[in-house]
């Protein structure tokens, strides 16, 4: 759920550069799946496939960053989370690797987030039955850039047999909201998407994973959206 010093997929995105890009439903929707096997739901494709992901802000032209999955094997966290992948998230436009990284199981997701050397904020992304009203504890304590740390909890709030996300067409489609709920310690965040009340929303599509995040202040304001144009292969 990190940006910035958190190493994140992409920079800050203005409000409003993306209109008319939010999921629009279709008669399916209403036909809410189950999902439990997370395993075959999130796994990202093959270590050849690249992510290319829309970056903009107010203050500089439109971007396209390239990202990727690898698989790396051996799992460093199996003593907390067994018979999962792990996975490398590579940033291939500075060829910079081990940003993030994701172990992936059949009942679980969690996103590690360094925030730096010494910082490790673990993430669960997905967890359990994926169905409309589900929810957990995405992060107890999860550490700011300035050292303050927040709950943050997740729902799924919303799911589409098939819809347009950021002008593509995806079918099994789940959106899932993560608040922070609370801050846990004396001193407050001092990004505006780690307040009280900030929420992050992404839209998950079977097999290729997040597609579409925008998040927002406690307010309701917009505060950067970020989408993923297309996949190819090296």
């Amino acid at each position: 759920m990190g940006r910035g010093h958190y190493f994140i997929l992409i920079s800050i995105i203005a409000a409003g550069v993306f209109s008319g890009c939010v999921p629009s439903p279709n008669s399916g929707e209403n036909n809410f799946p189950e999902f439990s096997l997370l395993h075959l739901f999130y796994t990202p494709q093959d270590s050849s496939t690249i992510y290319v992901w829309q970056d903009s802000s107010a203050n500089a032209p439109v971007t396209y960053t390239q990202l990727r999955f690898d698989h790396q094997g051996t799992n460093p966290y199996s003593q907390i989370y067994q018979a999962a992948s792990f996975f490398w998230f590579s940033d291939t436009s500075s060829h910079r690797s081990g940003l993030k990284a994701f172990v992936i199981r059949d009942s679980i997701v969690i996103e590690y987030v360094a925030t730096d050397s010494a910082k490790i904020n673990p993430v669960i992304r997905l967890s359990g039955i994926l169905n409309v009203t589900a929810a957990w504890t995405a992060s107890q304590n999860f550490v700011t850039s300035n050292g303050a740390t927040v709950k943050i909890g997740a729902v799924v709030d919303d799911y589409f047999a098939a819809t347009t996300v950021a002008g593509n067409q995806y079918s099994d489609v789940y959106h899932i909201t993560y608040t922070v709920e609370d801050v846990t310690s004396a001193s407050q965040p001092k990004e505006a998407e780690y307040q009280k009340g900030a929420t992050l929303g992404i839209y998950y599509v079977k097999t290729l994973g997040p597609t579409y995040m925008i998040a927002k202040g406690a307010s309701g304001n917009t505060l950067w959206i970020n989408q993923l144009v297309e996949t190819h292969t090296r």
